[in-house]
């Protein structure tokens, strides 16, 4: 069976200009190429997310294409009773996660004014959903509208978090926040 769409994430973007290649040789071809985990939030994310979005559009155009009706955005999700707790609860391992991309240079590749190298209050700023049930419902339906995204793919549990802490959480996503995403919609 062809492949006809690529969502990509980060791990691949150093390979870009072969999926460029790949979406000129056949106008079917879909691709959605972010190499931020974050999509909205700070006045800086979120111009870096609207200029990616308007390159990727102009590529679009440029190829013949129509703008997909699938739109999925990965990003972390931390919900807890309170934002103080779903903070204190996260920070361990995300402090990790972004440690490891600042030694590995990922955010070398971003724009300069959208990067890691921020103590953790700065780096959690609207980086990612964060906190509870009904912030982090805002905090999608604000992406939903400020970008169309249709799917989103959330990261729950990162290294050296709990087991339970994680299943705590996805059951707080599961009975508060999507079906309020959902009555919103």
């Amino acid at each position: 069976m062809p492949v006809d769409e690529v969502f990509l994430f980060d791990a691949l973007y150093g390979r870009l200009p072969v999926f460029l290649d790949w979406i000129r040789e056949d106008k079917r071809h879909h691709f959605v190429h972010w190499f931020t985990d974050h999509g909205g939030g700070t006045d800086v994310q979120s111009d870096t997310l609207m200029q990616q979005l308007d390159v990727y559009k102009r590529e679009l155009d440029a190829c013949g294409k129509p703008f997909p009706a699938e739109f999925p955005m990965a990003r972390e999700a931390f919900v807890a009773r309170s934002r103080e707790e779903a903070i204190r609860l996260a920070r361990p391992s995300l402090e990790a996660k972004y440690q490891a991309y600042r030694d590995w240079g990922q955010d070398k590749v971003m724009p300069a004014s959208d990067h890691f190298d921020l103590n953790f209050d700065d780096l959690v700023r609207d980086r990612f959903l964060i906190g509870t049930p009904a912030e982090v419902t805002e905090q999608i339906i604000s992406l939903r509208k400020r970008f169309g995204v249709t799917t989103l793919i959330l990261g729950v549990h990162w290294v050296g978090m709990p087991k339970s802490v994680s299943l705590e959480k996805m059951q707080l996503i599961a009975e508060e926040v999507f079906p309020a995403v959902r009555q919103a919609a």
